[in-house]
């Protein structure tokens, strides 16, 4: 609306209230009015006094009349922000927060790579005390200037997220810790207009992901040491007696292939009299209380034949060891 529509909307000859003037003309809807994005086409006459108009108006709407429009009004008053200018505030307020105070050391640059906000986190690790030495740094010369992210680190995660349009995230050892380097593209109408780069220290990470890929690689070497022997029978038992794990010795002392017996109970290697006696019960039960139970005698083969054994049963976590 062009000043000559607001004129002639009704604005000469009204008082912009304030709070107080408001709260006094309580029985004035416009006085009361709470909608700032409207001028009123027509006057509204205050019920307390018929000769006084009024209409509402906050900073957001003052700053667009002209000096001439203003002094048309019979008094003009700071008002409180509108509900408008409140929430811009706020979501000022909430962008600040977000990249200042997050936990994860974050960087962000404009499309010109230089450094246009940093976090607290990020100088902790950077050991930075004041973050303005970095503000406007280029993104070269603040890796000059601490320890991660490296040149070379932050230089490829930036073209790999500008190539791809999409995050990018790269491992670094520097110190002795491992560090990942996250960074993040913002993109419209097709250019990149800044970068989101967050670093995240995974060296305890790092070293859980170690461990776990030795354990691994020593129960896989176990694993083909114990199926490939051929001069013991060695096999493990689930907690109720059944057969686990079969290997090569153990098809060739007893005559069973691994198909026939992995989920058959262990007690078909014993006499029947022993069977009976609940021997094979009595000894697994022994070996899961004390982690170890050992018992030499006769036991069957597939065929019916027999042989003298004396082995030693073991309790692996779940598991029982034959």
């Amino acid at each position: 609306m062009d000043s000559a529509d607001r004129t002639s909307s009704g604005l000469n000859g009204f008082s912009v209230v304030q709070p107080e003037t408001r709260r006094a003309h309580k029985n004035c809807p416009a006085a009361m009015q709470t909608s700032y994005d409207f001028f009123p086409s027509q006057p509204q006459l205050c019920p307390d006094n018929p000769d006084e108009r009024h209409m509402v108006l906050c900073p957001a709407m003052a700053a667009h009349l002209r000096p001439a429009e203003l002094s048309a009004a019979n008094a003009v008053v700071d008002l409180p922000p509108c509900p408008q200018c409140d929430n811009n505030d706020t979501r000022d307020e909430l962008f600040h927060d977000m990249f200042s105070y997050t936990p994860v050391p974050t960087l962000l640059l404009n499309a010109d790579l230089r450094v246009a906000h940093v976090s607290e986190s990020y100088c902790h690790v950077a050991g930075v005390s004041d973050r303005e030495q970095l503000l406007g740094c280029h993104i070269d010369d603040l890796c000059d200037k601490v320890p991660v992210p490296s040149r070379a680190l932050a230089t490829e995660g930036i073209r790999t997220a500008r190539d791809s349009a999409s995050p990018s995230s790269l491992d670094e050892s520097l110190g002795g810790a491992i560090w990942t380097l996250r960074t993040v593209p913002v993109v419209r109408n097709g250019e990149a207009r800044c970068f989101l780069m967050e670093l995240q220290d995974n060296t305890e990470a790092r070293r859980h992901q170690l461990e776990l890929e030795e354990r691994l690689y020593a129960n896989e070497t176990f694993k083909i040491l114990v199926e490939t022997v051929r001069d013991y029978a060695i096999f493990m038992l689930d907690p109720q007696g059944n057969v686990a794990t079969w290997n090569a010795g153990a098809e060739s002392f007893k005559g069973y292939r691994k198909s026939e017996i992995i989920g058959k109970h262990f007690s078909n290697f014993y006499s029947q009299e022993d069977r009976d006696n609940d021997k094979p019960g009595r000894e697994l039960r022994d070996a899961l209380r004390d982690g170890r139970c050992e018992d030499e005698g006769w036991r069957y083969r597939k065929d019916g034949s027999r042989f003298w054994s004396v082995r030693s049963r073991c309790s692996l976590g779940p598991y029982a060891r034959s």
